[in-house]
């Protein structure tokens, strides 16, 4: 039985953290996850109303699943979190689809925030939730947190917490999660997991199971069991007597091996055979003592392991006799033999590598000779490479040789000549190469059987080789190397006797290399010796072959002329026969090793035949205990009767009197839930007679009667959640319900429950209000712009604050916490009308989805008419709102509530907006439903803009400056009234027909035009290409953004470009001619105040920038990319002297060095304030390094390059 704690100890949950859930949260990207979720419960019920799929089960699911690892699952039972499943991405019409992994509690990835490479197998998982609970004392206990993760290969690793971390019994974590969450599916009168569950924690079903295999287990033993232990003891006792037959007949063939005791038999002492064994091992030790006689002193025929030993030998050893050729020695004695023919061929081999040995010799002895001949020989090779004939002429000065003699030497130049070309491979060598050649040549050309001796020695004579073989290596072997070793001094004696009868080798004297050459030959010489004992090892071979043979055969023979010298043949022969002859002793000795297995065999099976005896006896006392587990549920189903029928009547009213009533609730030890109902003394199973809904409040009266019992016997979680209950029972039944609800909260349970009916959740706060029980708070959901999911005040617990708040006049807390309430639940109301991605909650990055950027953001959608919503007259009206102006009370008051001054915010402040707050209160919740009916309906046809107006020009001042062809001239001095020239390009004012000016407000066009620059568009809408820089406008909206078209031409996107990746605004997808896309031709580097408004690009009239250009450039390096490009135009203002670059620090500009060079940089910071001349100029766009420039000439600084002239950078022209 389950234990439960003796201390009963009740908590309660006091708050809960979820860390990417699925449902409360958006995945985002890998590394950027959402704001965890963190909420508090305060009474003992809360109610979180939303629609279908706005993440109430998610929000339920997360208590639930860090408790038991189980989440509530649809159409289904409670299921496992870490039950994975696939995901399928599409990437794209040309790509496959690609299945990646993920487990239910991850949130599934979108594909405008991140998906997984198409190369991983499984989404990251990074999710955890963290409870606190809090005892009945007020103390918080340490939180406990269930975290799910995936190892570096993808394997899905679930932690979770225990109940004994909280001091618990298990059953407290599935009491009141799980097991309300089976109510729905379970069937009345069939085995269910909530009465499995059930009957396991009272530990009724697992006695019940006990007794049941107890009985089953008791037959089976006195049945099958005991039968097979006899019949396997019958075999054993016949096996027994067939071997004593066997043993009886082998003695009767051999008499003279017959015990003088009688055989044992089945029953009899184990002595009895032990003193069997040991008679016929004593025979087997006296016939083997003959064996003495050939192994002599050291053979111990009484010695077990000896005899065995002898035994397993004497076959191997008399094998291996036959293959004594295998012997290693005598193997290599075999290979010298050499045929006529191949020694003949050896001796020329060797007799030309001596005489070549006597050349080399000679030539040592004059180096004069020596250094002529070398020559000669070069001379040769020269002329044999070219193809010269020998014509008796000089190779080089082609006059003739007759007589001409060499001036070293004396000799004729001819002779020398002569001798060269017959010894050229010898003379054209050193001593060490021509000891190498020759090394490598013996060792390819000798015969294999002499070429292995080339790195070894042979021993002293080849009768060596003999007597190792028979001495050593025989013995070595496996059947020598054991009891028959004692043979080896005989075999070496007999060996020496055998090889004195054979010629002695002598090594015959042969010639050697010269001693210089010797000396200077080291590893040929030992070749050559080796070579040369191999030769003569062979030549004793072929002569003394006979004579090598019968030494062999006398070793195994002996001497015939003495017959007291005994062959090892022989010895093994008679080995042979002594073994041969203790065969029937062995055979008798194995049979008697079987009656022993036997007799222990049949012991065993009769204790086993006494074990089942025993067992069965055992079992008699344990099978009474499935009686006892039976009335013990009795008593309970007794007890639990009354309860379960009292909350039964409390959920659920029959429709007439005649209706059945619950007779009897009961559960099967099998976790069987029975119950019966009826009247005037007839009931029947309640499945058979009861509706739907009768049935399903029976099976929660019986659930909550049973939690009654185990949190007054035991304690545990007062926590009970249940999802969306109302859909257990009928629409009539429902406020009994919360009738019923109210009173389980007023008896210490902590409600947590969903729903999406709105009159249940009415009929629900009602009853629970009187007493101040519920918290009521409405989900709004995850969406494009909000990537957690948040809770506010529903309508009715606002209506409670202000209640609160006007009950308690001068108290500022409550003003505080009416106007914050008040301010949460406006935001969070107005966070769920931006959940298209087209129509963001925000229009920059740094914006937060906050009460006054979200009505700002919707008062521009709704100035901009984009679709059907945001021309409600509805939203119209809460956006004309005066009480949300700048400036107004109502709005300031809404602000400090949410900030960190909001203690100073009083209760006459609060007082004077009351009414604006009302207001807005059932004006935004107007809003609310509008959006509702907006997102209930089929999706509209997108109506066509109306074509905007053509932008009004701006009119630039009087403008004619040269456009200069480098940047020296550039970045200096031109002179006052332009240039005379007619051949210089000039740039002029009429260029700025047909333009108009927009401030850029945010990071949306990246490098090209920062944030606060002025972006020069075309005044008349047209049709960018790709990737072209435009304004579009939309109704008021303006959006300063990169265009992009699709392939098939059909629509466009407007992308922006932050500098920073992490502050991007998201891609906008439009229809063709949903809005009016005007073309970038240029920007101004302007630092104007922003003006009104909150759009990306605001129109403006003029920039007093235009006045201050002087000059003009056409770029032609890539250094200002992406800032200026190749061929564009950039417009300079007035020159700046270098105390002014620190006002410009960042701004970018034209740099002339003294010695001649000009550059394009941003101005950057001084190196330190004791080098305030020395200044770091840094690169545009990446390309180009940064580089350190003196600002004027000082006395004694480093040297680094002198800045001329500067001239700043005040806009670029894109298109000319």
């Amino acid at each position: 039985m389950v234990h439960f704690g003796t201390g009963r100890r009740t908590l309660r949950l006091a708050r809960v953290v979820a860390h990417r859930f699925a449902g409360i949260h958006a995945y985002g990207a890998v590394d950027d996850p959402a704001p965890d979720f963190i909420f508090e419960p305060e009474r003992p019920i809360t109610l979180f109303e939303g629609w279908n799929g706005s993440g109430k089960t998610s929000l339920a699911n997360a208590v639930v699943w860090c408790l038991t690892g189980k989440l509530l699952r649809s159409q289904r039972l409670p299921e496992g979190g870490d039950k994975e499943y696939a995901c399928e991405v599409e990437r794209g019409a040309e790509e496959e689809v690609t299945q990646h992994t993920i487990s239910p509690v991850t949130p599934l990835p979108t594909g405008q925030h991140w998906t997984p490479d198409r190369s991983e197998r499984t989404v990251p998982a990074d999710t955890w939730v963290e409870l606190t609970f809090v005892g009945e004392d007020g103390i918080r206990l340490p939180p406990i947190r269930r975290t799910q993760s995936r190892t570096p290969n993808g394997k899905l690793v679930e932690e979770g917490p225990s109940a004994s971390d909280l001091g618990l019994d298990l059953i407290t974590f599935s009491l009141g999660t799980t097991m309300p969450g089976m109510l729905p599916y379970l069937q009345v009168g069939s085995q269910s997991e909530l009465g499995q569950a059930v009957a396991r924690l009272t530990g009724l079903s697992d006695l019940v199971d006990l007794a049941r295999h107890a009985t089953r287990a008791k037959a089976r033993i006195r049945g099958d069991l005991t039968r097979q232990r006899g019949a396997d003891l019958e075999r054993v006792e016949a096996d027994f007597l067939r071997h004593r037959r066997d043993l009886e007949e082998r003695i009767s063939e051999f008499p003279s091996m017959a015990p003088t005791a009688p055989l044992p038999s089945a029953d009899g002492p184990a002595e009895d055979l032990t003193a069997l064994e040991a008679h016929f091992e004593g025979i087997k030790a006296e016939s083997l003592a003959h064996a003495r006689e050939v192994l002599g002193d050291t053979f111990d025929a009484a010695e077990p392991g000896q005899r065995r030993n002898l035994e397993a030998s004497i076959v191997p050893a008399m094998e291996q006799m036959r293959r004594l050729s295998q012997l290693q020695s005598m193997e290599r004695l075999a290979s010298l033999r050499l045929e006529a023919g191949p020694r003949e061929e050896l001796e020329d081999l060797i007799c030309r590598l001596l005489r070549e040995a006597q050349t080399l010799e000679e030539l040592a002895a004059d180096p004069v000779l020596k250094r002529r001949t070398q020559l000669y020989a070069r001379v040769t090779a020269w002329m044999h490479e070219h193809g010269h004939a020998d014509d008796g002429k000089c190779a080089v000065c082609q006059h003739s040789l007759a007589g001409v003699l060499d001036a070293e030497t004396g000799s004729l130049v001819s002779e020398h000549l002569d001798q060269v070309a017959r010894d050229s491979e010898v003379l054209s060598r050193t001593v060490a190469q021509w000891e190498e050649a020759w090394t490598g040549r013996l060792a390819r050309d000798l015969p294999p059987s002499l070429r292995r001796e080339l790195d070894r020695d042979l021993p002293a004579s080849p009768a060596t080789l003999l007597r190792t073989a028979m001495t050593e290596e025989l013995f070595a072997t496996e059947g020598f190397a054991g009891a028959l070793s004692s043979l080896r001094p005989g075999v070496e004696a007999l060996t020496s006797r055998a090889l004195e009868l054979v010629p002695p080798f002598a090594v015959p004297a042969l010639p050697s290399l010269p001693t210089s050459i010797s000396a200077a030959t080291p590893t040929l010489s030992v070749v050559l010796r080796r070579v040369r004992r191999a030769l003569a090892f062979s030549d004793w071979m072929s002569c003394n072959r006979p004579a090598l043979l019968q030494a062999l055969n006398t070793v195994r023979t002996g001497f015939s002329e003495d017959e007291a010298i005994v062959g090892l043949d022989a010895q093994l022969s008679r080995l042979d026969l002594i073994v041969k002859g203790v065969a029937p002793i062995n055979a008798a000795t194995e049979l008697v090793r079987r009656l022993v297995s036997s007799r222990a065999e049949r012991t065993s099976r009769l204790k086993a035949i006494e074990d089942c005896r025993t067992a069965a006896q055992a079992l008699d006392e344990i099978i009474p205990i499935g009686a006892l587990a039976t009335a013990q549920v009795e008593g309970l189903q007794r007890r639990l009767h009354g309860r379960a029928e009292h909350w039964r009547n409390a959920i659920y009213q029959n429709a007439t009197t005649f209706s059945p009533e619950p007779r009897r609730t009961g559960m099967t030890p099998q976790g069987v839930i029975d119950i019966h109902v009826g009247r005037d003394g007839v009931h029947a199973p309640a499945q058979h007679v009861s509706n739907a809904s009768a049935l399903r409040a029976s099976l929660l009266g019986f659930y909550l009667a049973f939690r009654e019992h185990v949190m007054r016997t035991s304690g545990g979680l007062a926590l009970v959640v249940l999802d969306d209950p109302q859909d257990l029972l009928d629409y009539d039944n429902r406020q009994r319900l919360a009738r019923a609800l109210t009173a389980l909260a007023a008896g210490g349970a902590q409600i947590l429950t969903t729903t999406h009916d709105r009159s249940f959740a009415r009929v629900l706060v009602a009853e629970a209000r009187s007493g101040n029980q519920i918290e009521h708070r409405s989900i709004h959901p995850v969406n494009a712009s909000r990537r957690t999911l948040e809770t506010s005040l529903a309508i009715e617990d606002l209506d409670r604050k202000r209640s609160d708040f006007i009950a308690n006049p001068d108290s500022a807390p409550h003003a505080q916490d009416y106007a914050n309430q008040a301010r949460i639940f406006l935001e969070a109301r107005l966070g769920d009308l931006f959940d298209d991605p087209a129509y963001p909650a925000f229009s920059a990055p740094s914006d937060s989805t906050t009460l006054m950027p979200l009505y700002d953001r919707l008062r521009g959608l709704v100035s901009g008419r984009s679709n059907e919503l945001f021309r409600s007259p509805v939203l119209a009206k809460f956006c004309a709102d005066a009480a949300l102006a700048e400036g107004a009370a109502a709005r300031r008051v809404l602000n400090q509530s949410h900030h960190r001054d909001r203690d100073a915010l009083s209760y006459v402040e609060v007082q004077q907006v009351d009414a604006d707050l009302r207001r807005l209160r059932s004006s935004v919740e107007r809003v609310h439903e509008e959006f509702r009916r907006y997102r209930w309906r089929e999706p509209l046809e997108n109506e066509r803009i109306e074509a905007v107006a053509r932008l009004t020009g701006i009119s630039a001042p009087p403008l004619n400056v040269p456009i200069v062809q480098d940047i020296a001239a550039f970045s200096g001095h031109v002179p006052s009234g332009g240039s005379q020239d007619s051949s210089v390009e000039m740039f002029t004012s009429a260029w700025f027909a047909n333009k108009a000016l927009f401030y850029v407000r945010y990071d949306t066009m990246g490098f090209a035009i920062p944030s606060g620059s002025v972006a020069i568009v075309e005044a008349t809408p047209s049709a960018p290409r790709d990737h072209d820089l435009v304004v579009a406008r939309r109704g008021r909206a303006a959006f300063a953004r990169r265009l992009l078209r699709p392939r098939n031409g059909e629509g466009f996107s407007l992308a922006a470009e932050a500098t920073d990746p992490r502050q991007g605004k998201p891609t906008l997808a439009f229809e063709d001619r949903a809005a009016e896309l005007h073309r970038v031709v240029g920007v101004l580097f302007s630092q104007l105040p922003p003006p009104d408004g909150r759009e990306e690009a605001t129109l403006i009239g003029g920039d007093p920038t235009l006045a201050r250009i002087e000059v003009a450039y056409r770029v032609r390096e890539d250094s200002a990319v992406p800032r200026a490009m190749p061929g564009q135009i950039i417009l300079g203002g007035a020159v700046i002297s270098p105390e002014r670059l620190d006002a410009m620090e960042g701004a970018m500009v034209a740099v002339t060095l003294e010695d001649g060079d000009s550059i394009l940089k941003r101005v950057g910071a001084q190196l330190s304030r004791s080098l305030p001349y020395l200044r770091q100029f840094e690169t545009i766009g990446g390309l180009g390094a940064s580089v350190v420039i003196a600002t004027e000439r000082v006395e004694g600084a480093p040297d680094v390059p002198v800045m001329l002239n500067a001239r700043p950078v005040l806009g670029v022209i894109y298109q000319p």
